[in-house]
């Protein structure tokens, strides 16, 4: 997991995976869905519930959360947030 402050008054924080990356096709229309799985990971305990609370909760807070493949493979997920900069 990495941090990031970016320019504007926000925060990135990614955390890559080691798993097989996320196709264009499935980052696009499922990965954050509720109850979605990939294939390989059905055979698992999960529920496929984490990477849409995730995304809930950046969007109750003004943020995205994303999915890209890693560099040297896998996936990299990023948290997006808003910064209050807000003093006192």
């Amino acid at each position: 997991m990495t941090t990031t402050v970016l320019p504007e008054p926000s925060i990135a924080i990614h955390v890559d995976a080691t798993m097989g990356g996320v196709s264009t096709k499935k980052r696009g229309e499922h990965v954050f869905d509720r109850f979605w799985q990939a294939d390989r990971a059905r055979a698992g305990a999960g529920t496929g519930l984490g990477l849409s609370i995730v995304a809930g909760i950046a969007h109750e807070h003004g943020g995205t959360a994303t999915a890209a493949n890693a560099e040297g493979g896998g996936a990299r997920f990023t948290l997006r947030l808003p910064l209050d900069t807000r003093s006192g």
